[in-house]
């Protein structure tokens, strides 16, 4: 049976959680998903419980993946990413909002190797904008006080920083070429 993303390809340079899962789940709908990892090994690999020696967490969460260790940071590692992008649909990360631009990889750069390609952003990173990261990393630390405090914590953190459907629903190709493409996916609209 033909999976309904048989034809998109996916890097995915995510960790944590939500990030792998995002991933998981283009997999299982049938994308190609490539996880890059740095040369020691995604952190989650190291996590316990163990089954056959491998971390029951990254088996989990990375399922369906092919792995490639790419050292983003040297120059050699960014020009192969930069030729597997040239071949992506997808560029699935969670990084910090500075980190892809501090590493040469930043969505314009993408964008000129790749222009149809999208860059979605994970959830767990809740990058949909530099001032939502911000506001989210204030809140964590109230939590903390409320709790040390003994007071319960704030009811909701607040809004989820990405829908679900804004990934996935843009992975499908454009009626006419170049129209919705080339723009990462936190930055669609919604409607």
């Amino acid at each position: 049976m033909d999976r309904p993303l048989s034809d998109v390809v996916v890097l995915d340079l995510t960790r944590a959680l939500a990030g792998p899962i995002a991933g998981r789940l283009l997999a299982d709908l049938g994308a190609e998903v490539i996880k890059i990892e740095p040369p020691d090994g995604d952190l989650t690999r190291a996590i316990v419980p163990r089954v056959d020696g491998m971390a029951a967490y990254y088996v989990q969460y990375n399922a369906g993946k092919r792995c490639v260790s790419i050292d983003l940071g040297r120059p050699e590692g960014r020009d192969l990413f930069l030729r597997m992008v040239e071949k992506a649909d997808v560029v699935l990360e969670n990084y910090r909002p500075d980190v892809m631009a501090r590493l040469g990889l930043g969505y314009d750069v993408l964008a000129a190797h790749n222009p149809g390609s999208s860059s979605p952003r994970s959830a767990a990173g809740a990058t949909a904008t530099a001032a939502r990261t911000r506001r989210v990393r204030l809140r964590h630390p109230r939590r903390g006080r409320h709790h040390r405090d003994g007071r319960p914590p704030p009811r909701r953190a607040g809004p989820p920083p990405q829908r679900p459907d804004v990934a996935l629903g843009h992975l499908r190709r454009p009626a006419r070429p170049g129209r919705g493409a080339g723009r990462p996916a936190h930055a669609r609209p919604h409607g």
